[in-house]
């Protein structure tokens, strides 16, 4: 199986990973802040969907208030409650006298209790439920959720479009960062053998088992070092597309 070396720079030594076709892939699609991106406008569209068929279904609305006043609200009768003793102590005077008068006052006073009703406490909660169904809207609600639908199916085509053409894009810097690595290592295996074997003729020639003509024509055949051994190959700059997609 193929491996690819990905170099990590960090504030550390920079150190090698290893990664598979495959590895590359899945960090791909992991990590991609487009591929991600794709996903999460896919998973908006389908809560969108999914509150437009909400529309259907009761609706549910709890409101509460809390009030604060600056005193409690009372409602003083303490003058019903005397007219209602002073009316019973003068019947009984009529009839009875001062003393008998005086006697109803007193037993009425102390039965009755003081007619002050507190109508509201100085701090108070109120709650409402309100239950509102809709019976019918013209058609708004069913086009609106149709709407949803299919721009909730749009992106997700669009997303897996981003994704697809994202993994493509990896795997072709993938093979071609293998190809590149390869073509090096090609070239300088090489290189090695022609410097070695310069050298191998180098000492045949200082020992006279080799011409000097014979010498020239193996100098003739033997690259230049950096313009066409290194250049080709620094010039692709698959590893830097390679970043990018990640």
């Amino acid at each position: 199986m193929k491996r690819f070396c990905l170099l990590i720079l960090i504030s550390a030594p920079a150190y090698c990973v290893e990664l598979s076709l495959l590895d590359v892939l899945k960090k791909v699609e992991s990590q991609n802040t487009e591929i991600r991106a794709a996903k999460e406008q896919t998973k908006a569209s389908e809560y969108g969907y999914e509150a437009a068929v909400g529309k259907y279904y009761p609706k549910v609305d709890l409101e509460t208030r809390y009030t604060h006043l600056n005193d409690e609200i009372d409602l003083d009768l303490s003058s019903i409650r005397k007219a209602i003793i002073a009316s019973g102590a003068t019947a009984a005077g009529v009839t009875g006298g001062p003393a008998a008068g005086g006697a109803v006052a007193a037993g009425l006073n102390a039965s009755f209790p003081a007619f002050d009703l507190k109508v509201q406490k100085q701090d108070y909660f109120n709650a409402a439920v309100t239950l509102t169904q809709p019976i019918y809207a013209g058609g708004k609600i069913s086009a609106n959720r149709d709407a949803k639908y299919n721009d909730w199916k749009a992106t997700e085509i669009q997303s897996e479009d981003v994704r697809d053409r994202l993994l493509v894009a990896a795997a072709q810097a993938y093979f071609a960062v293998n190809l590149t690595q390869k073509a090096y290592e090609v070239r300088k295996e090489l290189r090695d053998g022609l410097a070695n074997h310069q050298k191998i003729s180098a000492n045949l020639l200082a020992e006279g088992q080799l011409t000097k003509v014979a010498m020239m024509n193996g100098k003739s055949n033997f690259p230049r070092p950096r313009a066409n051994f290194y250049g080709p190959v620094t010039k692709m700059n698959w590893p830097g597309k390679f970043f990018q997609i990640l």
